[in-house]
């Protein structure tokens, strides 16, 4: 695939860069297209419990601000899907560590500045509080100032 040209683009690969160092999540650019008879479920459901993750990055907003100002923000939203067991216990400290790392991993200034970017602010959650076969999903979202020429 060629590479991103304008900045939204650019950031998404920067952002698919950073979450391809944390060990144990396997990132994807952009909204995924999957073949119809692949079973993604059954594919989080195989990762080991809680330390492994499926990452999927997408550009999700842009503002614009005046001309005169010359800048904007970028939202880049990334869902994470673990597989995390709904019949055994678990206090989940793998699956809040790895969510932790996966959210240091975005947050220097490094990652970001060879764009003329910076983080404005980062927020991770949680879909939603009940499992469904087996699978746990937190959104994060990331608002990034960036440059508009």
């Amino acid at each position: 695939m060629p590479a991103a040209t304008k900045i939204a683009g650019k950031l998404n690969e920067t952002c698919h860069a950073a979450l391809g160092t944390v060990t144990g999540v396997t990132a994807y650019k952009g909204r995924l297209r999957m073949q119809d008879t692949t079973d993604f479920e059954e594919q989080v459901r195989a990762l080991t419990k809680e330390s492994q993750c499926y990452a999927v990055t997408w550009v999700s907003e842009r503002v614009v601000r005046p001309i005169e100002s010359g800048t904007g923000t970028i939202e880049l939203t990334i869902l994470l899907f673990f597989r995390l067991d709904q019949t055994v216990t678990s206090d989940c400290n793998l699956f809040y560590d790895k969510v932790d790392e996966i959210c240091e991993s975005l947050t220097p200034d490094s990652v970001w500045s060879s764009l003329s970017s910076k983080l404005n602010r980062l927020v991770a959650q949680r879909v939603e509080n009940q499992l469904q076969d087996n699978i746990a999903q937190v959104r994060i979202t990331i608002t990034l100032d960036v440059p508009w020429c």
